[in-house]
């Protein structure tokens, strides 16, 4: 800013010439525009117009004429408007161009007026310390229960200060924001309620109500008992004195403010309304209080609910019946597309499900094609299942679909099938049988199964379509748990198989291994694993316990499983690293990510078993290999795929040795096909090189394995001269003649090869090089 005195213009006046600082004072007068409508003091009127004013300045200063100011009356704001408009408020006026008083720009005129905007908000702060101390008086007061001292404070307080405290919210801890009124009826202070609105309490003001704030907390628990007889709610946003009051059962209260306010259907804001709140709390009372003065049984709240499914889902009977006899519909569905009478199945509620459905509630699906009984039998809730179906409210088809899903439902519910299954699997057999005996009791007319084809996880097992066929697994747990897994995929879909996974599952892996089924087996496990992937789990145990079973069927079987099988455990294995290293999902545990590293290296060396075998190279495995390679994945000491796979110190599992032996050198082979970094380092400096210098073999086989290994390494670019941290070359740290032999015989090679090319390009090297290697470049010509 540029301020300078002009020598046509009186003393008392100041000429400024303005450039970018426009930007500083508009910046400055939002922040100001900020602060003043997130306050929660009352803003004085003048402070309101002179931040008009100053809007409009900024607004149109491209179009003002001539702008003026008195420094010797600070209020006197004076502007040359090319509409010559008439003196506004705090000394602001329009005069015409004609003006002989000197000029300013707008950007000075903005400077002034925030420096007096300030002074007024500071002035203004300081005039509401009081009102917003006696404000906060009037909350506690209201917050107690201390009438008297209420009473007392309110009457002495001005009409303006009265209001003005009603009107405010307070925050206590936590996120609690209310009025006095709302406060003074969540606690159920019937005479401060009753002063409140003596002055005119709003009893439309809204707040927010926390079930677990503190202070509430704890008085509740002295009054009313424990938490469990309260209102099922955390937060109520929006929530009025009448919602607080009737959310924590003060039936006076909930009286009192409705004949004040005659009930004008105050909603709840964002979660219930007041009728679904006194729903959720169960008290009757106050839901036959507020249904008889007008409130709708069937409103809706945010999510789609009534008060019919908020008393249905916390069980609350008396006020369900209360609910119906008032005529709440039944049928109403919330956003979910549940209804009352599939919330009561859901949380188990016998009495009102059985009550419900009597009345004539409807079997409506909701969004995920599941009807109450039918959700019944999924939960396995056998007396439920048995209701519904007496209750004459179903279709042979539901009644046929609920037995079948309840027997399957059983069949998989055991949680310890190799101990006690036998309950499990006669009561699911029992239902399924029904369920076939419903579909031919009119053997001109049988209502046949649809036929699917079945899930590859469940390889060539298909579900029994007659009562014969079905005989034929009677007393066979395991046939009819996977008989119990097909009916839950025909009836719920193949997603409902996730849930699967901690029981019917692991035994069925178990068993089908053990009865020499190992397709069936594996394809159950690689079915454990896909779950695990989807649902974001780790893999680990999977991974580790499948390629045991690799191992124990060759072992047992003389072979490994089909080459695609390997296949489908590695794109699984290559999927779940890949998740780890991206940033979309949480990192697991370095411990974790390099035990999936070392199984990867195990399935390597596996699928060259079955390579040998089958005589094929699968296509599949090495482009999955390259995906893995391309992460550049790495032990936590720095150790590459290829570091692994030379190092016979390498970890391996001992039930695994006799499968995965190290050093590998056609493992070696195949990942070298796939452009790994041949002179890789780790944290010490070792390369694959350093590695497999430092084998000791122990038998002729061995002795050829290290002499492979370091050709193939020196074949494919092994560099013999790089150090490590200790400043030591693969040739320092040779642990048997064999490898030095190996190395030095390459390095002489190298020379060679080096000394034929010099001769062959006719590149000069006399007097270059020294005397010595000038005869051994002569000699290779």
């Amino acid at each position: 800013m540029c301020l300078e005195n002009s020598a046509d213009t009186p003393d008392q006046y100041l000429v400024m010439s303005v450039g970018s600082l426009w930007s500083k004072y508009f910046s400055s007068l939002m922040f100001l525009c900020i602060r003043i409508i997130s306050s929660s003091q009352r803003i004085i009127p003048e402070v309101m117009q002179l931040l008009t004013t100053c809007i409009m300045v900024c607004t149109s200063r491209l179009r003002l004429g001539q702008i003026h100011i008195d420094f010797h009356k600070p209020n006197a704001l004076m502007s040359g408007d090319l509409h010559g408009r008439q003196a506004k408020p705090l000394g602001i006026s329009y005069l015409c161009e004609e003006s002989s008083l000197p000029t300013f720009s707008p950007v000075f005129v903005l400077a002034f007026f925030l420096q007096l905007l300030s002074s007024l908000i500071s002035s203004s702060s300081k005039d509401n310390d009081c009102s917003d101390s006696r404000a906060r008086d009037v909350h506690d007061l209201a917050r107690h229960g201390n009438h008297v001292a209420l009473g007392n404070l309110l009457s002495g307080m001005s009409t303006s200060e009265r209001n003005a405290a009603l009107e405010t919210r307070t925050k206590d801890d936590g996120i609690q924001f209310t009025t006095p009124l709302i406060i003074a009826a969540s606690f159920g202070y019937l005479d401060c309620v009753k002063i409140l609105l003596t002055y005119n309490a709003n009893i439309e003001a809204r707040g927010t109500i926390d079930e677990k704030h503190a202070f509430l907390d704890s008085w509740y628990r002295e009054r009313r008992g424990p938490p469990a007889m309260r209102a099922n709610f955390d937060i109520i946003e929006g929530c009025t004195a009448l919602c607080a009051a009737a959310a924590y059962g003060h039936l006076e209260v909930v009286k009192m403010l409705v004949e004040a306010n005659k009930y004008s259907a105050a909603y709840s804001g964002k979660t219930y309304q007041n009728t679904t709140t006194a729903c959720s709390e169960g008290i009757a009372n106050i839901a036959s209080c507020l249904g008889g003065n007008g409130a709708d049984v069937n409103a809706i709240d945010d999510s789609g609910s009534t008060p019919l499914i908020a008393a249905c889902c916390n069980g609350l009977y008396t006020v369900v019946t209360y609910l119906i006899e008032h005529g709440a519909n039944m049928d109403l569905q919330n956003i979910d597309g549940d209804t009352a009478l599939r919330e009561a199945v859901y949380r188990k509620h016998l009495k009102i499900a059985k009550e419900l459905s009597t009345r004539g509630a409807a079997q409506l699906p909701n969004k995920q094609c599941l009807t109450p009984i039918l959700l019944a039998s999924k939960f396995w809730s056998i007396d439920m299942v048995e209701i519904f179906i007496r209750s004459h409210q179903c279709s042979k088809e539901q009644i046929i679909d609920a037995l079948e899903s309840l027997g399957a439902s059983l069949a998989i519910a055991g949680k310890d099938y190799a101990v006690n299954n036998s309950w499990f699997a006669e009561k699911a057999f029992h239902y399924m049988k029904r369920g076939m005996e419903e579909r031919f009791r009119e053997p001109s007319l049988p209502l046949l199964k649809q036929e699917i084809e079945p899930l590859e996880v469940f390889q060539t097992w298909k579900e029994c379509q007659t009562l014969e066929e079905l005989a034929l697994i009677e007393g066979k747990p395991a046939a009819i748990c996977l008989e119990g897994l097909i009916i839950k995929d025909r009836i719920l879909g193949a997603g409902n198989l996730e849930r699967l996974r901690s029981n019917a599952l692991p035994f069925l892996i178990s068993h089908s291994f053990d009865t020499g089924n190992f397709d069936l087996s594996v394809s159950l496990r690689l079915h454990a694993m896909e779950t695990d992937l989807r649902r974001n789990r780790s893999i680990t145990s999977d991974l580790a316990v499948l390629v045991e079973v690799f191992v124990k069927i060759f072992n047992q079987n003389g072979c490994l499983p089909r080459q695609k099988c390997i296949a489908e455990v590695f794109e699984k294995t290559v999927r779940a690293y890949e998740r780890e290293w991206n940033d979309l999902f949480p990192r697991r545990n370095e411990q974790e990510v390099e035990s999936v590293f070392y199984s990867v290296c195990y399935l390597l060396m596996l699928r060259t078993k079955v390579q040998l075998q089958a005589k094929e190279i699968s296509s599949r495995v090495a482009e999955l290999t390259q995906r893995f390679l391309h992460l550049n994945p790495r032990t936590r000491d720095g150790n590459t795929l290829l570091h692994l796979l030379v190092s016979s110190k390498s970890p391996v599992e001992q039930h695994l040795r006799n499968m995965c032996k190290l050093p590998c050198v056609e493992t070696m082979k195949f990942i070298l096909n796939s452009e790994i970094l041949v002179n890789a380092v780790n944290n010490k400096g070792d390369t694959p090189l350093h590695f497999a210098a430092t084998f000791q073999p122990t038998n002729k086989r061995e002795f050829q394995v290290l002499s492979d290994m370091l050709e193939l390494l020196l074949d494919r670019g092994a560099n013999q001269d790089l150090v490590n941290n200790k400043g030591k070359t693969a040739l320092d740290i040779a642990e048997t003649s064999v490898a030095r032999k190996i190395l030095q015989k390459s390095r002489l090679e190298l020379k060679r090869n080096a000394a034929k090319a010099v001769n062959k390009y006719g590149l000069p090297y006399r007097g270059e090089v020294p005397k010595i290697l000038e005869i051994f470049i002569s000699m290779m010509s």
